[in-house]
């Protein structure tokens, strides 16, 4: 699957900056975003520690609570190391293992995705899209195919069995 190798190859050009160091390069409007979402990681990392141990799915799904944020601004105003800053936060917080991917940054576009380092949501999950006026056909997944999706990007609290 190349978009899952894809993935494990978007920090080949990001700068080897510690957290410590991108935090210490917000301004005053990124430190505010970034503190909003740190305290929110840190609260679910929290809740995800106390259900380790718990077996219930259904009750690991009840117990996370969403953030939804829009965050725009003209070229320039640092969007994009946000966007770093906010993965290596990740990183930070749940500590992956060598080679396994926490953090999967995505896109609409294909400039927006060279922009951040990411992928195409499309690609990312193998939809078909529509390439010069043809009709892309939609088809689900193979079995195979969604597997590796799962295991990859590592979807322990929505992995349906």
């Amino acid at each position: 699957m190349e978009a899952v190798a894809d993935i494990a190859d978007m920090h080949i050009n990001v700068p080897n900056l510690t957290l410590e160091q991108r935090e210490a390069m917000l301004n005053v409007d990124q430190q505010k975003i970034f503190d909003k979402i740190k305290s929110h990681f840190i609260s679910q990392k929290g809740c995800e520690d106390l259900l380790e141990n718990e077996t219930s799915r259904l009750l690991r799904l009840g117990n996370i609570k969403l953030l939804r944020m829009f965050i725009s601004g003209v070229g320039g105003t640092g969007k994009s190391f946000l966007i770093e800053a906010i993965k290596c936060l990740v990183h930070d917080i749940w500590h992956p293992r060598s080679g396994e991917i926490m953090c999967a940054i995505v896109a609409l576009t294909g400039i927006a995705t060279f922009n951040v380092g990411g992928l195409t949501i499309h690609r990312l999950f193998q939809l078909p899209i529509q390439h010069e006026g043809k009709t892309a056909g939609y088809w689900s997944l193979n079995k195979e195919a969604q597997k590796r999706i799962i295991m990859t990007l590592k979807f322990k609290h929505y992995n349906s069995k």
